[in-house]
């Protein structure tokens, strides 16, 4: 799943010469030939299995961000290339890798609304933060939500600075469905029609 991203065709940017002998030979690199490690990145958000995994027996860096972009990892998350994520993954690559700009692979993958990518990542020790539950709330992927809220604790839910914060922000973009969904898990309540933090004791007065 692509999450509706267009994404560029290689054919317009053929690969140089120097790369197809890379994807071919295996051959060690040429003094002029070092900056084609740097495109891991580039291939992957093209999904180009074949060059990032050629690329990388020839020893380029599988965490290396490209300008304005992400790691090779973010990139494919993002995309929902999952045999590059996979592979990826394989060399070692760090799926909680935070970038400045872009932050984690599973933000990468939340941002293209790609599930089966996620559970890729789940599965691979991702870790969860307010941000990127922040983006498959407020991108209304109800199936990512869901899928996210699962992996915090009830306690962080209840949390005033978590939970109910993330609920507040919800409830300014007017996702009324969404808005729902965190209250059906306890991330906020109602007293007197207005949004509260959630409390066990006041919910059971209510039951």
């Amino acid at each position: 799943m692509n999450g509706g991203i267009d994404i560029p065709q290689v054919a317009s940017h053929p690969p140089s010469k120097t790369v197809n002998s890379i994807a071919g030979s295996g051959a060690p690199f040429a003094p002029g030939e070092a900056k084609e490690l740097f495109k891991v990145g580039k291939y992957a958000d093209y999904g180009r299995l074949d060059m990032v995994r050629a690329l990388l027996d020839a020893g380029a860096s599988y965490e290396r961000e490209v300008m304005n972009s992400g790691s090779p990892l973010f990139n494919a998350a993002r995309r929902g290339f999952n045999d590059i994520v996979q592979l990826l993954l394989a060399r070692s690559a760090d799926v909680n890798k935070n970038q400045h700009r872009q932050g984690t692979p599973l933000r990468g993958a939340v941002l293209g609304d790609n599930l089966s990518t996620v559970h890729i990542l789940f599965d691979h020790g991702a870790v969860c933060d307010e941000r990127v539950l922040l983006d498959a709330i407020l991108g209304e992927y109800m199936a990512l939500a869901e899928l996210i809220l699962d992996h915090f604790t009830s306690e962080e839910l209840h949390h005033e600075e978590f939970g109910f914060k993330a609920a507040v922000v919800v409830a300014e973009a007017g996702l009324t469905s969404m808005l729902s969904l965190m209250e059906n898990r306890e991330c906020f309540m109602y007293r007197d029609g207005e949004m509260v933090p959630w409390s066990k004791e006041e919910a059971r007065h209510l039951e």
